[in-house]
């Protein structure tokens, strides 16, 4: 993904952030503080990209009920 984020390859890179995120990829917690992704930040995916980790992360915690 860091690859993909210095050849400015944002597409590719947000692609791996979904499939991150649908695989659980412990590594996505960092996404708000890690600062090789401040590149991102600006876009306007990283926003819905939080919403999604959000949403995933509320129905695993109600299963967990």
């Amino acid at each position: 993904m860091r690859a993909n984020l210095r050849v400015n390859d944002l597409d590719h890179a947000f692609e791996l952030f979904q499939h991150a995120i649908d695989s659980h990829c412990f590594n996505m917690a960092f996404i708000r503080v890690d600062p090789l992704l401040d590149s991102v930040r600006h876009d306007s995916r990283y926003a819905d990209l939080l919403t999604r980790m959000h949403q995933q992360t509320d129905r695993v915690l109600e299963i967990a009920k």
